[in-house]
């Protein structure tokens, strides 16, 4: 039972680890795809406002979502 409780939580970690990388890199979008910077959202530009929107509020949500995850795995009757 132990092994399959460390197997939920290392993929449960690799995840949110790919998702925070995702938040935090977003700004690398727009220097790789130069063509994505045309526009504006709110009258910041896109290649602005875009990166410091998942920056900031991408990464809370990921992280409530990554407390929540844990905190029912670790109520779990596996553990």
């Amino acid at each position: 039972m132990k092994e399959k409780a460390y197997k939920k939580e290392i993929l449960v970690t690799i995840v949110f680890i790919i998702l925070y990388m995702l938040m935090g890199h977003t700004a690398s979008l727009f220097v790789l795809f130069p063509g994505l910077q045309g526009g504006s959202v709110w009258g910041f530009p896109v290649h602005y406002i875009i990166p410091v929107l998942t920056g900031w509020f991408g990464m809370l949500i990921v992280a409530i979502l990554a407390a929540l995850v844990c905190n029912k795995a670790l109520t779990h009757k596996y553990i």
